[in-house]
């Protein structure tokens, strides 16, 4: 088990504010930006519009699977939802739907409760098959797609601090993981923050 010194993980009803908070910026963004046509530099190929339609079809892909419940696969209704998805191309009724898919979610999540089971693509990890888990990889998500969006808005704004350093271990829990084999030679490393909990 890798250990990396965090005290404590966030609680659900920190991520689902999380969640709100981070989604409400990135719509924030998107409601100011000169256009949706905007380039992402960190989405090679990507507009803020592309982001736009990710972030919020990731929510409402999220949403159905949390509401699923425990599955060995996804839900083939959120699979073909998701493949089908159509997103309005006008501003004012996307980031309307953009705030809907970010309900959507956060009501799925808080219906399950954060023990709730569900299927996740993360199966061979230390984060759990659960609401839990699964909001606080989706607060990851949104927080680094904000990030994304900020950029492309030449305004980046620093992440709120208990969601960066909670960010390392849920990249490294999660992301991460994998049944492959390790290609390197083992290694250790030791992470500090420059500030706060290490």
């Amino acid at each position: 088990m890798i250990d990396i010194g965090v005290e404590k993980n966030l609680e659900f009803p920190d991520l689902l504010r999380l969640i709100d908070e981070r989604s409400t910026d990135f719509r924030a963004v998107v409601a100011a930006a000169p256009g949706l046509d905007a380039q992402v530099p960190t989405c090679p190929g990507w507009t803020l519009f592309d982001l736009v339609k990710h972030l919020g079809g990731g929510d409402r892909f999220w949403a159905a699977i949390v509401g699923a419940g425990s599955a060995d696969a996804p839900p083939a209704e959120a699979v073909a939802a998701r493949a089908a998805l159509e997103v309005p191309q006008e501003r004012e009724a996307l980031l309307a739907w953009l705030d809907a898919s970010t309900q959507l979610l956060l009501g799925a999540l808080r219906a399950a409760g954060p023990e709730g089971g569900c299927w996740t693509w993360w199966p061979a990890s230390q984060s759990p098959q659960t609401a839990g888990g699964t909001a606080r990889h989706r607060v990851q998500e949104t927080a680094v797609h904000t990030y994304d969006a900020q950029l492309a808005g030449r305004a980046p704004q620093p992440l709120p601090v208990e969601l960066a350093l909670d960010g390392v271990e849920e990249f490294l829990f999660t992301v991460c993981a994998t049944p492959s084999a390790w290609p390197h030679k083992p290694t250790a490393f030791d992470f500090h923050a420059a500030e706060g909990r290490s």
